[in-house]
């Protein structure tokens, strides 16, 4: 099992595949256009891989960061998600962006990925759902999140307009204009009323409503 290949990045192989020269072998890794984005011919290059063995080939798929990878793993093991559909999704959108997109239930934001139709973004919505939100609270070099839309939200039973004060709209981008960082805001929002008693199916309501 090939857990990671360090080397020289040769540029682009066949289709979305690239090479890398570690220590005289060349390797085809198949990666989603945001993963070699900037990189030169000739620099040094890691990418972290999984490896897919089908019935007639051997494919390597190659990640910036194990994060990526693990998100690349949940999409594929949701039923019509294949590891080259789930890393072309990885090109269209990075990764905080689709897992955001599984919490808040942004069908509109998951069918932008080539791939992705809506039945495809109901399973994902109806399968990855915790994973997403546990995912999107271990990703590295987050932002530090904002403490306002918890205070907003853990007043939410007394007043749903105050917790929508700042929590973006559905189909928001990853980071919205303040700067305050989208998937944060829904993370920390969800935990204050779970921690409120709320169940998940109606915390993620609550923060819906409070979003329109």
């Amino acid at each position: 099992m090939i857990g990671y290949l360090s080397g020289v990045f040769l540029g682009a192989d066949e289709g979305s595949s690239v090479l890398l020269d570690v220590n005289g072998v060349g390797y085809s890794v198949l990666v989603s256009s945001r993963a070699v984005s900037g990189i030169a011919i000739g620099a040094p290059f890691k990418l972290f891989i999984h490896t897919n063995l089908r019935e007639n080939a051997l494919e390597l798929f190659g990640f910036s960061s194990v994060w990526e990878k693990r998100v690349f793993l949940a999409l594929t093991s949701v039923s019509g998600v294949g590891p080259r559909t789930a890393i072309s999704v990885l090109g269209n959108l990075d990764g905080e962006t689709i897992l955001a997109a599984i919490v808040r239930e942004d069908r509109v934001t998951l069918t932008s990925a080539s791939g992705i139709g809506k039945k495809t973004a109901e399973r994902l919505i109806v399968e990855l759902g915790e994973k997403a939100r546990k995912l999107l609270s271990e990703r590295p070099n987050k932002g530090a999140a904002t403490s306002a839309p918890v205070a907003a939200l853990s007043d939410a039973k007394k007043s749903s307009a105050k917790a929508s004060a700042n929590i973006p709209a559905q189909g928001a981008s990853s980071k919205d204009m303040s700067g305050l960082d989208v998937a944060d805001l829904w993370n920390e929002a969800l935990a204050a009323l779970l921690n409120l008693g709320y169940r998940d199916a109606e915390a993620i309501a609550a923060i819906k409503i409070a979003s329109a």
